[in-house]
């Protein structure tokens, strides 16, 4: 813009007062409006586009604007909308009137030669058009440019509610709408950081490795990874929330401590940042060893299936207890979550195992591998198991 004029009103004054500075200008002015009270209360901002600025007075460009950096903002946003549309015009009364009566009078006159007509001639004659119905004038229209207020922000911030509040299909949906893959999630962790530095935050599991992540450009998967927003107006998703080896996290991030005025460079650096940059680490590996938890809850199921007490009949034969057709299925497919996720993503988490020494024995502990004591092709075990059935023989 080449000047931005604001125009305020309060509605305890009879003033109007504008406010009034040219780009790039170190002054600005306030003066009374010329125009008088026309807004009766509030403000009114209006900006002065340069001549090659004009696609920023596009609809369609201020809806995109609105979308990206205020979708979850609480209040309203409006844009004025304008369409041609095609209404029925209808005539004038008194014109119709007129007609009508030209026509009575037209009628009667027709009636009277017609029965002159009759008298002369034959009088079992009938007149064919008699019968006739009038003919359907065409409805008259034309186009009419209107007017509507469609709001643009419609979208909820969930990450304000209660977790208890929202559901599984909700996560999914919100999951889906930022853009980040068409398949479910396969996890998430929603919470709430309180302490010197309060944020908000709902980070993301994908089903998938990402195009980007399987061609080794972590660069490019992390920009628009998660998002930045300060009281629900996005500042930026192209920030550096994650180390390199979590990348492929998604989600949201939402702080009232940050500045809304404030440019990418200077928050990097920002102290506050750096909190956060480590209380979403924390929350991410919290987040994978739930998900992990959940394959040795099943594992020990299984212990338990094994060692379960078996009923003898009389004679010391073991008696057989049929299955339920659910239970044989659940032994053929038992779902193990984490290790069909870490089959996916186990070079990302040995990545960090080599660059983060703050966090390596938590890494180290997700991992997986492969030993000559299991039997199944498709068993791992966790690094602490493979320690815990060292032989006393064998050394570090």
């Amino acid at each position: 813009a080449d000047k931005v004029t604001v125009a305020s009103k309060h509605p305890e004054s009879d003033t109007q007062y504008v406010w009034e500075a040219a780009n790039g200008s170190g002054t600005f002015y306030v003066n009374e409006d010329p125009r008088g009270n026309t807004l009766g209360r509030g403000t009114e901002i209006t900006l002065h586009l340069k001549e090659d600025a004009e696609e920023y007075a596009a609809g369609s460009r201020i809806r995109d604007l609105a979308k990206y950096y205020s979708e979850f903002v609480m209040h309203p946003i409006h844009l004025r909308t304008s369409k041609m549309e095609e209404v029925e015009i209808e005539d004038d009364e008194e014109e119709t009137e007129a007609e009508a009566d030209e026509a009575k009078d037209e009628e009667a006159k027709e009636e009277g030669e017609e029965s002159e007509e009759k008298k002369e001639g034959d009088d079992l004659e009938i007149d064919e058009e008699e019968d006739a119905e009038p003919e359907e004038k065409p409805k008259k229209t034309k186009e009419v440019l209107t007017h509507s207020w469609e709001e643009v922000n419609t979208e909820q911030a969930i990450w304000t509610r209660s977790k208890d509040e929202i559901t599984d299909d909700e996560y999914q949906g919100f999951w889906k709408s930022l853009g980040s893959s068409w398949t479910n999630a396969t996890s998430w962790i929603h919470f709430n950081a309180e302490g010197n530095i309060n944020f908000k935050s709902i980070l993301y599991l994908p089903e998938e490795v990402p195009q980007s992540l399987m061609q080794g450009n972590f660069d490019m998967e992390r920009k628009g990874g998660l998002k930045l927003y300060v009281r629900k107006v996005l500042i930026s998703d192209e920030f550096d929330l994650m180390p390199k080896y979590f990348s492929f996290i998604k989600g949201v991030v939402d702080s009232d401590d940050l500045p809304l005025n404030v440019n990418r460079e200077t928050l990097q650096e920002s102290k506050i940042v750096k909190i956060i940059q480590k209380k979403l680490v924390r929350k991410v590996l919290e987040m994978l060893r739930k998900l992990a938890d959940k394959d040795k809850a099943a594992e020990k199921k299984d212990d338990e299936d094994d060692t379960k007490e078996v009923e003898l009949d009389d004679e010391g034969n073991v008696i057989e207890v049929e299955k339920d057709e659910d239970e044989d299925e659940d032994d053929i497919d038992k779902p193990k979550p984490y290790l069909e996720w870490y089959k996916k993503f186990a070079p990302s988490l040995k990545m960090g195992v080599i660059e983060d020494e703050a966090n390596r024995g938590k890494l180290a502990k997700l991992l997986r591998f492969k030993s000559s004591k299991t039997e199944a092709e498709d068993e791992y075990i966790s690094l602490p198991d493979y320690v815990e059935r060292m032989k006393d023989w064998q050394t570090d």
